[in-house]
């Protein structure tokens, strides 16, 4: 017997539309779903995205998309080893020109990756804390391959 996925209401349409272009899940939400203010939206996008069928319509939006994990990924890495060029000083013959890390590019990158693998975790009064990335290590060799 094949099952077929139930159809996707007009909102859950939008929502699915508006994540697939970029948006954030919340931004996305509250335009489909009118809602009053970004809690609420986030609330409702939660909701919303752990039906079956929002997930399977979310998964070929971004499949049509050509958006998968490595094309995600992808500029990350390449984050964490960016360079700049940085004028040192000129003659009359031109410029000397020095290619050097761009610290502040890779300490994004940086922050994306530890936000990624879960390592930065909340605590209940809001605040960050970052674990011991040893711990953390350890509790996540199996998915990371560490």
């Amino acid at each position: 017997m094949s099952t077929q996925r139930k159809p996707l209401t007009p909102k859950e349409i939008k929502l699915v539309k508006g994540i697939a272009e970029g948006k954030t899940k919340r931004q996305a939400a509250m335009d489909a779903y009118n809602t009053k203010t970004i809690e609420t939206a986030g609330v409702v996008a939660s909701e919303v995205l752990r039906k079956p069928n929002v997930k399977d319509a979310l998964a070929e939006a971004f499949e049509r998309h050509g958006i998968t994990i490595d094309a995600a990924i992808a500029p990350v890495g390449k984050a964490l080893t960016a360079t700049k060029v940085v004028i040192t000083g000129s003659d009359k013959d031109g410029h000397f020109a020095e290619v050097v890390d761009d610290i502040d590019l890779q300490l994004k990158g940086h922050d994306r990756v530890m936000k990624l693998m879960g390592i930065g975790k909340e605590d209940t009064g809001g605040t960050k804390v970052i674990n011991n990335f040893i711990t953390l290590s350890a509790e996540k060799k199996d998915k990371y391959g560490f």
